[in-house]
């Protein structure tokens, strides 16, 4: 079994150690992960105002390509 755990702070770490220790489980960390792009937990944002009249147009027409029939 494997069970990957993402760390908000490096004292996280340093209180897990010990325990995975004695209970004899191994830690393998990544090292792939790029340091200068940060986790998505970190992104916040607002949600872009919508144009609700091209957006309802733009359903309508999706949805009329899928009644045509395909030959």
């Amino acid at each position: 079994m494997q069970v990957t755990l993402h760390l908000n702070k490096p004292q996280d770490l340093e209180v897990l150690l010990p325990l995975l220790k004695r209970l004899d489980i191994s830690v393998v960390s990544d090292t792939n992960q790029s340091k200068d792009k940060p986790p998505l937990s970190e992104f916040c944002g607002s949600i872009p105002d919508l144009d609700t009249e091209k957006f309802e147009e733009y359903l309508r027409e999706s949805r009329k390509e899928w009644d045509r029939p395909i030959f």
